[in-house]
């Protein structure tokens, strides 16, 4: 695992093991990441009040798991590492984007997975499911 920081307010998260990774990121809410994060995945701006209502959030942007590594538990162990790196970075909460278009034929239920997790849909307009973990 790396986690380096790249500036007073923001706080990169990056998760490696093998081919497979997480990353992301921790921003304080006044940052110019908020709109571009939400603009960048087509969401509606009016969302930025629902993330601003936190001092500080995480953004987890990206997971792959290399077909070699997948149903070992590594996604699960990436999300554990994510969120607990998010709450040491003094995270109020964790947002995502629900790539629905990356699941495969094999019937996994990525929305449903991160549910179980605890994350919440708060908008699904855009056919990739904006969710939210409150930590």
């Amino acid at each position: 695992m790396r986690l380096f920081e790249i500036g007073q307010d923001i706080d990169r998260i990056d998760l490696d093991d093998e081919d497979s990774f997480a990353e992301g990121y921790v921003v304080n809410t006044d940052q110019v990441q908020i709109p571009n994060w939400l603009a960048k995945n087509s969401y509606d701006p009016k969302f930025v009040n629902h993330i601003r209502q936190y001092n500080r959030v995480a953004f987890f942007t990206n997971m792959y798991v290399a077909d070699s590594q997948r149903g070992q538990g590594l996604g699960n162990n990436f999300v554990q590492q994510f969120i607990d790196e998010a709450s040491t970075l003094n995270a109020d909460a964790i947002y995502l984007s629900a790539d629905t278009g990356e699941i495969q034929d094999s019937g996994f239920d990525l929305v449903k997975w991160y549910e179980n997790w605890g994350w919440e849909i708060i908008d699904n307009s855009t056919g990739y499911p904006l969710m939210v973990l409150i930590l």
